[in-house]
């Protein structure tokens, strides 16, 4: 855990979260170099053949939406030393008013030659509409796009989704 030497804000709302997750200040108090981002709708699954070492190679990866194109960060794996070359560089800047963080992240990071997990590997991290039978950890499951029977499958294959999801 990393204590915030932040001015208080409202974290209930991802504007400020993004903002506070593009802000090259809070990637300095950040301690270690591979940093897991866990929010609290995100289960890590018990029964899954993958472990989180399985997924440290890539500087970014997180959920990937069923759209396409980025990910979602509420579950994901981040490398500092990237986060903080992007942030610190002239390449790009973020603006709340034109898209969230995850998805500046996941467009931006390989200005800085960051390695992003493709999609396939980033359905192995984490499952929030697109189903896997026995991902890493699942987050905000999207019953609606994942179907009654791959939720139901998603439940059986990782218990923990019941901390998260009333559709178990």
């Amino acid at each position: 855990m990393t204590p915030l030497d932040f001015p208080r804000v409202d974290f209930t709302g991802s504007e400020h979260i993004n903002l506070l997750l593009t802000s090259a200040s809070f990637w300095h108090q950040v301690q270690g170099e591979k940093i897991l981002y866990f929010q609290t709708d995100s289960a890590i699954c018990s029964n899954s053949s993958y472990k989180l070492t399985d997924f440290l190679q890539y500087d970014f990866t997180g959920v990937p939406w069923h759209r396409g194109g980025s990910y979602n960060g509420g579950f994901s794996l981040r490398s500092r030393k990237k986060l903080l070359h992007l942030l610190e560089s002239n390449r790009a800047r973020y603006r709340s008013h034109e898209t969230n963080g995850d998805v500046w992240l996941s467009r931006n990071l390989p200005h800085v030659n960051a390695r992003i997990a493709s999609t396939h590997v980033a359905n192995k991290f984490s499952v929030e509409s697109i189903y896997h039978p026995r991902p890493f950890a699942v987050h905000k499951p999207y019953f609606k796009v994942l179907s009654p029977v791959n939720m139901k499958l998603l439940c059986n294959g990782c218990p923990e989704v019941i901390t998260i999801s009333f559709y178990c």
